[in-house]
């Protein structure tokens, strides 16, 4: 019984460190958006100013 308990608590503790990994992941990606949508409004700023 006690093998088992070590076992759960192993996988218990991969799948948080997993969590982790995703979370900031996510955050990463979050991050990302807004800085694309950040520079695209820039980029369009500018062209709208180009008088051609």
């Amino acid at each position: 019984m006690e093998e088992l308990e070590k076992v759960i608590e192993s996988i218990c503790n991969n799948l948080a460190g997993l969590n982790e990994t995703l979370a900031e992941r996510s955050r990463e990606l979050d991050r990302r958006a807004d800085f694309d949508k950040e520079i695209g409004e820039i980029i369009n700023e500018i062209k709208s100013k180009r008088i051609w």
